[in-house]
């Protein structure tokens, strides 16, 4: 099975989020390295996509506001977090950043795009050896930064690298 890196931060929250049976996809810079076609060392965040369901959704406030979260980071309180209905609504993206912590973007999908079909194309990986985690199929990947060139602006230049990559290989 593959293996991924991403900061170690990172991943004892992704280990919290598989151990609540948050169902997500890591999708964005580390699922480019995952299908070859970018440097490990030039991804700088996790982005997950995450499935809008409203009990998935509770789910992923309940370790974001979980006295184990505020424990393992020494915090006193996580703020402002998300809702249940943010998380559960099409096309967001929040930046969860904590003083370098933790360095992610979770995202959910546009509107037209069904979570359940992303999840049955995707693949299995190890994240920093041990974690188990699903990645965005190649062909959802490509869909998808796709759009990031139609729409962003920002880092415009690395969607297009990784789209002519994605669509070669």
């Amino acid at each position: 099975m593959a293996s991924l890196t991403t900061f170690h931060g990172n991943a004892d929250f992704v280990r919290m989020l598989v151990n609540a049976q948050v169902e997500f996809l890591v999708v964005g810079g580390l699922a480019v390295v995952f299908h070859k076609c970018r440097d490990p060392q030039k991804v700088d965040d996790l982005d997950l996509l995450l499935n809008p369901s409203v009990e998935n959704a509770q789910r992923f406030v309940n370790v974001l506001s979980s006295p184990n979260l505020k424990k393992l980071y020494n915090l006193e309180e996580l703020q402002p977090l998300p809702s249940v209905p943010q998380l559960a609504r099409p096309n967001l993206d929040i930046p969860l950043k904590f003083d370098q912590m933790f360095c992610m973007d979770v995202l959910t999908p546009p509107d037209e795009v069904n979570f359940s079909g992303l999840f049955s194309r995707s693949e299995c990986a190890l994240l920093n050896g041990s974690i188990p985690v699903r990645v965005i199929s190649r062909s959802d990947l490509v869909e998808m930064k796709r759009r990031a060139v139609r729409i962003l602006m920002e880092d415009k230049k690395k969607h297009e690298d990784d789209l002519r990559c994605l669509e070669i290989v």
